[in-house]
């Protein structure tokens, strides 16, 4: 069965009206090749393919799911933990913060989201940081 993003968690409520308020919905005539569902394209076709590159040392555990046509990593608990958007930046949920150089997120978004670059010289302590973020993501608990 596949995992699913908790809509109604409070975790999530903060990435996911940021992911809706940037969505663009298409009509079926004006899709490309590269939507991933029925909204326009919000992250380049590279940047989806870095963040499964860095996605790969993970355990199982989590999907890649697309909401509102951005790639995001879910734990099975259904909570988000990272998504990719436009051209280079990799956003994380990071709830003791990180030690890595950070970028200026482009929405608005408080700690515990932290926005990176994939393409610079820290890949290895990015994937770190995704595991991190993948791990911290699976201890939280219901709201119920």
């Amino acid at each position: 069965m596949p995992f699913r993003i908790d809509e109604k968690h409070s975790a999530n409520s903060q990435v996911l009206e940021v992911l809706r308020s940037q969505a663009v919905e298409k009509t079926p005539k004006n899709r490309s090749s590269w939507d991933i569902d029925s909204f326009e394209l919000h992250t380049h076709p590279d940047l989806i393919e870095r963040l499964e590159l860095l996605s790969d040392s993970l355990p199982q555990g989590y999907r890649r799911v697309a909401h509102c046509d951005c790639p995001t990593l879910v734990a099975e608990n259904g909570i988000v933990f990272a998504f990719a958007s436009g051209m280079s930046q990799v956003t994380l949920r990071l709830p003791h913060g990180t030690m890595l150089p950070t970028t200026k997120i482009a929405f608005e978004l408080d700690p515990p989201w932290y926005s990176f670059n994939p393409w610079g010289k820290n890949t290895v302590q990015l994937s770190q940081e995704l595991r991190r973020a993948f791990e911290e993501a699976g201890k939280i608990t219901s709201d119920e």
